[in-house]
């Protein structure tokens, strides 16, 4: 009252309560009106019922200040640029390029781009002058001491006030990159010992209850046809009676955490003839011990078991 007496007139917000006890928000506009001799003779004012108004702007105060968190504790880096000159970085971009947030404001976004990836970037730049976003593609980008880095990048656009502005949100995938070439150089030996080897190979995904067989292991038993072998042949099955318990037990044995399995036992064939054959298998377990995979070699021994009768056979 005191600030409106002395000046007159006055704005202000104040937060009143309905009748039925809820609050609002009201604006008011107050002028005080005087005498002639300068006394005050009375005031007006007009109220207007803004609490929509305030609702909508603490909303959104809250959205930005989510936002401002999300961007800020981000682990991918966030840039922001008006006519490809950065004017907002989050401390994740800096991390990434090697620098400071404020090493960053007012750079040349092409500055952080190797010119592997400079002609792409430029085109993306350009498509979102007339859409709002451009696919996640990986793109080389460039730390602020120079060196290299892959890094899967995307972009929007959006308005603010009459300007175009884009954002960029890119992450450095150098160990991603690393561990793929790994599994692939692996994949890639693995596949090389598998073709190489006068052994069947073959891994049983326990959980998945799947058996993986190597095109060698399906000619030991006379198959070519993937198809064919996966319709006729069941280990447990395919093995000769008199051989079945004991390697069955062999199998279950170290399942359950015995000895590795190594075991002599007879397979039928394709044509019906049984074929002689030493499976050598270990089984993976996790946390709990419980196997989880069991993978092996198996190696034709008939003709050294043909060899053995025989010359048993002499001995008699």
């Amino acid at each position: 009252l005191k600030e409106l007496l002395d000046r007159g007139h006055m704005r202000m917000e104040t937060d009143e309560r309905r009748t039925d006890g809820s609050n609002m928000w009201i604006e008011g506009d107050y002028i005080v009106f005087h005498d002639s001799e300068g006394r005050v003779s009375g005031a007006f004012g007009i109220q207007r019922d803004i609490t929509e108004r305030r609702r909508s702007e603490e909303a959104l105060h809250a959205s930005e200040e989510r936002y401002r968190l999300l961007v800020e504790h981000s682990p991918d880096g966030i840039l922001i640029h008006h006519n490809g000159i950065v004017e907002f970085a989050n401390p994740a971009a800096a991390a990434i390029l090697g620098g400071r947030v404020g090493e960053l404001i007012g750079r040349n976004i092409l500055d952080f781009v190797h010119p592997d990836s400079r002609e792409t970037v430029v085109s993306r730049q350009r498509e979102l002058q007339s859409t709002r976003s451009v696919p996640v593609v990986e793109e080389r980008l460039l730390r602020l001491d120079g060196s290299p880095i892959h890094a899967e990048v995307g972009a929007s656009s959006f308005v603010a006030g009459n300007r175009r502005l884009v954002q960029v949100i890119f992450r450095d995938i150098a160990a991603r990159r690393q561990a793929e070439t790994a599994l692939r150089e692996s994949e890639e030996r693995l596949s090389l010992v598998i073709r190489g080897t006068s052994d069947g190979i073959w891994d049983w995904d326990i959980e998945k209850d799947y058996v993986y067989y190597s095109p060698r292991f399906r000619e030991l038993l006379g198959y070519e046809s993937e198809v064919e072998f996966r319709q006729n042949f069941l280990f447990r099955d395919s093995l000769h009676p008199d051989d079945r318990d004991r390697t069955v037990a062999a199998v279950n044995r170290a399942l359950a955490g015995g000895p590795a399995f190594n075991e002599e036992y007879r397979l039928k064939r394709r044509d019906g003839s049984f074929g002689w054959f030493r499976g050598r298998g270990l089984a993976l377990r996790n946390a709990g011990t419980k196997a989880y995979r069991f993978a092996g070699s198996q190696t034709d021994i008939n003709g050294i078991k043909q060899s053995e009768l025989l010359l048993a056979a002499e001995r008699r």
